[in-house]
């Protein structure tokens, strides 16, 4: 067995080289953990469990041009933000919110 000086500025450089590969895998980890932003989009049974409709009534909606979709294939997909706006649209303020 060779026996080499003892250095405590190679040490510090392994140490350092094994604290930075640490947090390359810490961060990878996390990155990948991260819980992931909220759709954009929803599909037709998203949306009809989420406004409680039938299968009718959104294709009626549809339609009637109540609410604009997105068609891919025979998949179809409506944006968030358009439900939220026919939401407000739509929205019956009570009477003492009106000033009357």
């Amino acid at each position: 067995m060779l026996n080499r000086p003892f250095s405590t500025e190679r040490l510090f450089t392994d140490i350092q080289k094994k604290l930075d590969a640490l947090h390359q895998r810490l961060t990878s980890i996390e990155k990948r953990s991260a819980a992931p932003p909220p759709p954009d989009f929803v599909d037709n049974n998203q949306f009809m469990d989420l406004m409680k409709l039938s299968r009718r009534t959104a294709q009626t909606w549809r339609d009637e041009g109540i609410i604009p979709y997105y068609m891919i294939g025979a998949k179809i997909y409506y944006k968030i933000s358009d439900i939220e706006a026919l939401l407000e649209k739509n929205k019956i303020e009570r009477a003492d919110e009106r000033g009357e």
